[in-house]
């Protein structure tokens, strides 16, 4: 069974933040950006640079409920206290099932 996620639209969620399904923002001094998604949809989120940024501060940006996934941060796991920085990928993955 394949389970899909649902993002917010591509709008802008706040002064500091910006989701886009296209390319990421080009980073500056005043941001930073991050792909945040399951496999086969993952979206790009430019971050306000000024903020240390959570992973549960960015998923709920994102509108992204995580219930029911493991987290991972460029692989390796991470929960919702986990701090992300620039280029990092935000993955939600299906739990895996033993017999």
């Amino acid at each position: 069974m394949k389970t899909e996620l649902n993002f917010a639209p591509s709008t802008s969620v706040s002064s500091s933040a910006f989701v886009t399904n296209e390319r990421a923002l080009p980073a500056n001094s005043s941001t930073f950006n991050v792909r945040v998604g399951a496999p086969g949809n993952v979206r790009n989120l430019s971050l306000g640079a000024a903020k240390s940024w959570t992973v549960g501060e960015v998923l709920s940006l994102a509108e992204i409920d995580c219930k029911g996934y493991d987290l991972r941060v460029n692989g390796a796991p991470a929960n919702g206290q986990s701090r992300v920085s620039e280029g990092q990928t935000i993955l939600l993955l299906a739990p895996v099932r033993g017999n």
